[in-house]
């Protein structure tokens, strides 16, 4: 029974270390194509595009240095933009994190997207290389809920490799 214990923890962490690799990764991504082209560059295509929004990432969103969305996935341009500027993440990354992480905050509700999420953030860049605004991936805190689901079939797994 221990070493059943054991394997799923290995598991579980082996599950959230790749949800939070993907997650970064597509970050960058975004971050990269967006500072290439940032007149031309089009948030909602790009995640088409690329099936940025898979799995556990269900909102993407863009905020300028003003601290006002300038994209999302999931919201219409109508009206006057979204201000985001007092959001942790917004702050954390204006204030000029000393390397360049991933910022992940406690769940909260998203303004744009009214749901309960894990926002994961990261600093665009200016051309001058100072702070240019956020890129934020919003994840359903539910994530973690669907792999303990999964449990019956990873179980399975473990028993192959024991075997």
């Amino acid at each position: 029974m221990l070493h059943q214990s054991e394997d799923m923890v290995r598991l579980f962490e082996q599950n959230t270390l790749e949800v939070l690799e993907r997650i970064d990764r597509t970050l960058l991504l975004l971050r990269k194509s967006y500072e290439e082209d940032p007149k031309h560059f089009d948030l909602r295509s790009w995640a088409t595009r690329t099936a940025a929004l898979i799995d556990e990432t269900f909102q993407i969103t863009l905020i300028g240095a003003s601290g006002f969305q300038l994209a999302s996935t999931t919201t219409d341009d109508l009206g006057p933009p979204l201000y985001l500027g007092d959001r942790e993440y917004f702050r954390k990354q204006q204030l000029g994190l000393s390397t360049d992480k991933l910022f992940i905050i406690q769940p909260a509700l998203s303004r744009a997207s009214t749901r309960l999420s894990l926002q994961f953030s990261s600093r665009l860049r200016a051309p001058d290389g100072g702070f240019g605004g956020v890129i934020v991936a919003s994840i359903d805190p539910n994530f973690i809920g669907r792999f303990f689901r999964t449990m019956p079939a990873r179980k399975r797994e473990i028993a192959k490799r024991r075997a």
